[in-house]
């Protein structure tokens, strides 16, 4: 029994100096002050400590800083907004603006392009026109001097108008110069030579002359001579000049004036001589076919030949003409035309028909063909009168 109470003691008193020294060892450690360990460079600041170190307050004035930084930069940002959005509205008035005059912009070019277009149109007319009058103030030798296809000479049309330099101190304008006349012409020439019973030599010519102020007036002369001879004896001459001027009221209507004078020595008539004034009339131009017609009262003077016995009248006349040219091909034209006139004592009537087709440049063979019907002749002689003939013409 008291080796039990001896053990309970021991355990006792270990357990008590087991107390102790842990108590002892909370003790030192409450005690001991926090000290820096070598290994880690950061400082440990005593919590103890309740004074504010100077870098807190540099940090807590630079967070000032900054947001008072920040602050102004908002009212900046704030105003700038507010002028960005008024310069907006400005620019939404300007876009506004300017929407309304390119409205009214694209209107005016509507209305100019349906003005451009209009004068587009009367300019196509108006040189259709040019080129049909001077188509139509084309003489014949001008038909028959180039290209007949083409035909580049028929296209006269006045000089352009001058060009003046627009300038803020122009009080009129100046007009087109007076148009400068065009002369043109062309010389036909013919020969035969017939040998049988009879020697024959026949020989024909022909001088034209055209001279045109475009759009104003014509010239037109035309002279004519036929001889032939038979064994040494002349058998047939015969002269005969046609001239006609001829003034445009437009590109289609004219009035003329024209004499016609007439010499044969072996004809019934050694002198007939016809004077005529009228108007003419351009019925179509095209450019490859024409049709235009004359008519007007006039005088014819008839001689006959001495020892004739044939009706010798001046007299009052009405002369009427047709005439149609065509061109068939690029080289190939012809001409037809009628003529009457018709008289109280007298009347004659006649119709022509020519083909020129061109051989080279300026050079064309010519075929003549003319029927003239007279009503009063002297005794045996015939009516009817009918030449034909081959000539060469070249144009100038």
């Amino acid at each position: 029994m008291n080796s039990k109470f001896f053990i309970i003691l021991l355990i006792n008193i270990i357990a008590l100096v087991a107390l102790n020294f842990s108590l002892s060892a909370d003790d030192r450690e409450e005690a001991r002050p926090t000290a820096i360990v070598e290994t880690d460079p950061v400082v440990v600041v005593e919590p103890q400590t309740e004074v504010e170190s100077p870098a807190l307050a540099a940090v807590k004035k630079e967070s000032a800083n900054a947001a008072a930084q920040l602050a102004q930069e908002k009212q900046t940002n704030a105003e700038k907004l507010a002028l960005l959005t008024t310069q907006l509205a400005a620019l939404q008035e300007d876009n506004k603006r300017l929407a309304a005059q390119l409205n009214n912009l694209d209107s005016e070019l509507l209305e100019k392009e349906g003005y451009i277009s209009a004068l587009k149109k009367n300019n196509r007319e108006l040189k259709r026109a040019q080129e049909e009058h001077s188509q139509l103030l084309a003489s014949e030798a001008d038909l028959l001097k180039t290209n007949i296809q083409r035909q580049p000479d028929l296209l006269k049309t006045k000089p352009p108008a001058d060009i003046v330099e627009e300038t803020e101190q122009i009080d009129q304008v100046v007009l087109a110069s007076e148009p400068e006349g065009d002369l043109s012409g062309a010389v036909e020439f013919g020969f035969s030579y017939a040998q049988d019973n009879q020697v024959t030599r026949a020989m024909n010519g022909r001088l034209i002359l055209n001279y045109a102020v475009p759009d104003l007036y014509t010239l037109n002369s035309n002279l004519k001579f036929e001889l032939e001879e038979e064994d040494d004896e002349m058998a047939t001459e015969k002269y005969r000049w046609q001239l006609q001027g001829d003034y445009y009221l437009d590109p289609r209507n004219s009035i003329f004036a024209r004499s016609d004078l007439q010499r044969s020595q072996f004809a019934s008539y050694d002198k007939e001589d016809v004077y005529t004034l009228g108007y003419g009339r351009i019925v179509f131009a095209l450019p490859r076919h024409k049709f235009n017609i004359e008519i007007g009262p006039g005088y014819r003077m008839a001689v006959p030949n001495v020892g004739e016995d044939a009706v010798s009248a001046d007299e009052f006349i009405v002369r009427g003409l047709a005439n149609y040219e065509r061109i068939l091909s690029e080289s190939l034209q012809v001409k037809m035309g009628a003529v009457m006139e018709v008289g109280r004592e007298n009347s004659t009537y006649g119709v022509t028909f020519k083909a020129q087709n061109k051989i080279y440049r300026e050079l064309y063979l010519i075929f003549n063909f003319e029927y003239e019907y007279t009503e009063n002749v002297p005794v045996d002689t015939l009516n009817q009168e009918v030449t034909s003939g081959l000539t060469l013409m070249y144009a100038f």
